[in-house]
């Protein structure tokens, strides 16, 4: 047995499919696990049954994304909280570099930023573009994510704090 590929939220189906030993792991092709498309569609309900599953949480499709870092960049923090519980890797990135803490801020989802900042996340991470989450929030203008990285900078370094 495997999962299916379309997304849905119904619960009842996950749960027939995990008792009847459905593969957690089965993807589409584009590499989307049932776990990251719970992530993607903030099934927060659901992710929690994969997870009891043991689904991997650091499973990444062709391009290197994970299920945390689709949580980040579409702004499901429940989801992005049982993720991060459940030990997934916060430095992990993406082949394009970007990490959840980029993800988040380039999307403008503090709460989520705050979570993945809880959690360290590290605030130095660079794109292969050369960007930081900073940075990527100042070009979208995300204020809030913007305040809380710059606290973040001075809470790890505060010698580098402005006068």
């Amino acid at each position: 047995h495997s999962f299916p590929t379309r997304r849905s939220s119904d619960l009842g189906c996950l749960r027939q499919l995990l008792a009847a030993k459905a593969n957690v792991e089965a993807a589409h092709s584009t590499g989307m696990t049932a776990l990251m498309l719970s992530a993607q569609n903030g099934h927060d309900a659901c992710l929690r049954q994969l997870l009891a599953a043991k689904a991997n949480v650091e499973a990444a499709k062709d391009d290197g994304m994970t299920a945390l870092m689709i949580s980040a960049m579409k702004g499901h923090d429940a989801c992005l909280g049982q993720l991060l519980a459940a030990k997934a890797n916060v430095e992990a990135a993406a082949n394009n570099g970007a990490t959840a803490l980029v993800y988040s801020a380039h999307s403008g989802h503090d709460a989520c930023l705050r979570q993945l900042l809880a959690a360290k996340a590290n605030i130095q991470a660079v794109t292969k573009k050369g960007s930081t989450a900073l940075k990527l929030a100042q070009l979208k203008q995300h204020s809030k994510c913007i305040d809380l990285l710059q606290e973040a900078a001075t809470a790890q370094n505060p010698a580098a704090a402005p006068p």
